[in-house]
């Protein structure tokens, strides 16, 4: 069980797994108030910094981003033939005829790639948004 004693790792920390970006100013408010806090509290030391974080001044706002990436993604269909082989060509000609097109495909896991602007052409691969949809940034334009 961790001591009194937190540090800037903690706070950052529990601030990540929060999903809030805090800043220098903060960080130091809460390592500064963190003993006086505590010492009135039963919670574990992570539980009063997310407390504390919790109650930080200021207007919270949401925001997302947008990547693009690639992946692989796997359709599953059957064939039947005389023997593997017979198969193997049938499952060849389905294909090029389009008979994959009309099946569902589902994500092969742990395929995903963050795409680089020069493998997009040039084009955006990261867009930031508010959560009402107005882009803030672009990283094709804010290089």
């Amino acid at each position: 069980m961790k001591t009194n004693r937190i540090d800037k790792e903690d706070v950052i920390g529990i601030a990540d797994f929060l999903g809030v970006q805090l800043t220098e100013e903060q960080i130091n408010e809460i390592l500064e108030n963190y003993d006086s806090v505590a010492q009135d509290k039963t919670e574990t030391w992570d539980l009063i910094v997310e407390q504390m974080i919790d109650e930080l001044p200021g207007e919270e706002f949401k925001f997302y981003l947008d990547e693009k990436i690639t992946c692989w993604m796997r359709t599953t269909f059957k064939v039947k033939g005389e023997n593997k082989e017979d198969a193997k060509k049938k499952a060849i000609e389905f294909y090029k005829k389009g008979g994959c097109d009309e099946i569902g495909w589902e994500h092969v896991d742990e395929t995903n790639e963050e795409m680089s602007i020069e493998d997009n052409d040039g084009q955006t691969t990261e867009e930031l948004f508010t959560i009402d949809g107005e882009t803030i940034f672009d990283n094709a334009k804010d290089k």
